[in-house]
Formats: C-alpha cells, structure tokens, sequence
C-alpha cells in the first residue's frame, strides 16, 4: 500500500509527467468537446441559420462547450505549467521564454473562455427575445476572440520553440513542429 502512495505521490511530484499527462488529456478532451458541439454556424453564415441552430442544438452545445471549458482550464493550464518548468530547467534566459510561453498559454484560455462566452450564451438563452442584430454581433464577438485565441497560442508556441531550439531540451524537431504551429495558429 505504502508502495503505491510513494508512486501516485512520485508522479505528482514530477511536473514532466504530470505536464505531458495532462496535455495528451487536454487534447482528447478538447477535441471530444468541439466534436461534440456539432457543426455550428460562424460569422460568414446566414443569420437564420445561426439561430436555426443554436435553437435546434442548444443541449448539444452547451455539454460540447462545457467539455472544452473543463479540458482549457483543469487540463491545459496544468500542461502549461509543466512545460514553463520544463523549459525552465533549460532556458538560458533567465526565465524569459518560459514565461513568454506560459503568459501565451493563459492568454489562449483567456481569450477562448471570454469568446465562448458568447455562443455559450446563444445556446442556454436558445435565442429568445434576441434580435437578429444582435445575434451578429454575438457571433462576431465569438470570431474575433477565438482569432485573439489562436495569436495567443502562437505565441505560446514560438516562445516553447525559442528554448527548444536553442538549448534542445526536448527533440529539435519539436522546436521546428512548434514554429509550425505558431504560423498555423496566427
């Protein structure tokens, strides 16, 4: 029994493993939440069908956008973390990068939550008593913070490729991997 608690306690202890633990969960989970959204209307979309939506799949939503609220705050922050620790433990800049990568990591839950805020909204309300301007803006609102999201997660991402590259403190294709995603996230 002392066994196991030396293992658990171990694990918890080891902010490598329990970073990388709960990425690959926040991954999952994410993307189980976003699937399980179904496919709602963006900016570009006919406002009726917006609505048309957002009443015929409010349920549905809600539960998706919950899902991927939970995966951001209890499974990415905590990989966020580890991986500023692990960048740390590297980084020749007295901190800098990590922070960066760390500062850029908040600011994408930051900015996801506050845009989801919105569409989460149409979905509870099911639209009621909301005029069609209205629903525009909500959506705009939505689009803009979700693209103030990916400049967030860009950042994290060039900032974790900065310290990656310059002192290999994980495998240099993962350094090159993220300069992919920065450009992709922007």
């Amino acid at each position: 029994m002392q066994q196991s608690s030396a293992g658990a306690r171990g694990f918890l202890d080891n902010t490598w493993k329990l970073g990388g633990a709960a990425g690959i969960a926040f991954v999952v989970l994410f993307f189980a939440g976003i699937v399980s959204q179904g496919d709602a209307p963006g900016y570009g979309d006919n406002i009726a069908d917006v609505r048309a939506f957002y009443v015929d799949h409010a349920n549905q939503f809600g539960v998706g956008d919950f899902i991927t609220a939970f995966a951001a705050v209890f499974l990415f922050l905590p990989f966020a973390a580890g991986l500023r620790a692990a960048l740390a433990s590297a980084d020749r800049s007295d901190g800098f990068w990590p922070r960066v990568a760390y500062a850029g990591a908040t600011f994408f839950v930051v900015f996801g939550g506050t845009s989801s805020v919105f569409m989460g909204a149409a979905a509870l309300t099911e639209l009621k008593d909301i005029d069609d301007s209205t629903l525009r803006f909500m959506v705009g609102a939505d689009t803009y913070g979700f693209a103030a999201a990916g400049v967030s997660l860009a950042l994290m991402d060039a900032a974790t490729a900065v310290v990656i590259l310059r002192t290999g403190v994980f495998r240099r294709w993962l350094g090159f991997l993220a300069l992919v995603a920065a450009v992709l996230s922007v």
